[in-house]
């Protein structure tokens, strides 16, 4: 009985207390406290929110992130074995600059196979081009070289010589070259050549396989004689002194002083 007692005296004694603050300051600082813990936990909770929230952007963020470089990585892969596959025949036409016309092709569901071509300007000129799985294939520069050193009516064409074969796949392999002897042969050889690619005019090309040859050396068309005969001494010089040493004996002191300086002869 006595713990009750003092309990109930505790309480109505807690009970004064508040009223005697509501008299005085009129709060219930019970319940303000309350009130404050309250408002905490709410500030609290919407603390906890607001993480949560950026936390689930961020991984969202993150994600698309992911899954866009995945994507694109997967699209370039696709574009490039799209691009291997649907290789564009017209990217020769520019290449040499050239009209032509589509006579005749022989292909599969997939573009595959073999088409053959005339020029626009020459219709006497037909090439082929072959298409397998992205790759590209064509001998326009050889029948281009072939047709005008068979039409070039020259007494130069005894000096040449030419080799001509075909691929595994049926397309012209052809080449003309002069070989020189020595160093007094490239003004003539070289006249020559430049006289095949005046006669063939703006179809001559810089591939076409049309050179000046020394042993392993090549000097391909159209060729610049002093040039030439410049490389020629230094390509002699490291290869062949020797021999060198006698043509150097047939040469004008002109030529000695222009193509055996040392400035020459460092050139590599």
């Amino acid at each position: 009985m006595k713990n009750n007692e003092d309990w109930k005296e505790l309480e109505n004694w807690a009970e004064n207390e508040k009223q005697k603050n509501i008299e005085k300051y009129g709060l219930d600082f019970e319940e303000v406290n309350t009130e404050k813990k309250r408002k905490k936990m709410i500030k609290f909770a919407n603390i906890m929110d607001t993480t949560t929230i950026v936390g689930i952007i961020l991984l969202v963020i993150v994600g698309l992130l992911v899954a866009f470089i995945i994507g694109f990585i997967l699209y370039m892969q696709f574009y490039n074995l799209k691009q291997k596959y649907d290789a564009d025949i017209n990217s020769i036409f520019a290449m040499y600059d050239i009209k032509t016309k589509l006579v005749s092709k022989d292909v599969d569901d997939d573009g595959n196979g073999k088409y053959i071509y005339e020029l626009n300007k020459n219709k006497n000129i037909k090439f082929t081009v072959i298409k397998h799985n992205g790759d590209l294939y064509n001998d326009y520069i050889a029948h281009c070289l072939k047709y005008y050193f068979e039409k070039w009516q020259s007494n130069s064409k005894e000096s040449f010589i030419v080799e001509e074969s075909l691929t595994e796949q049926g397309l012209l392999q052809y080449s003309a070259h002069i070989e020189i002897g020595s160093f007094k042969d490239i003004e003539d050889a070289a006249n020559k050549i430049n006289e095949l690619v005046q006669f063939s005019g703006d179809i001559f090309h810089s591939s076409w396989d049309l050179y000046l040859s020394k042993g392993e050396s090549r000097t391909y068309a159209p060729i610049d004689i002093e040039s030439t005969k410049r490389y020629y001494v230094r390509y002699m010089n490291r290869t062949d002194p020797e021999q060198l040493e006698n043509e150097k004996k047939l040469m004008t002191q002109e030529e000695i002083e222009q193509y055996f300086s040392k400035e020459n002869l460092l050139i590599h």
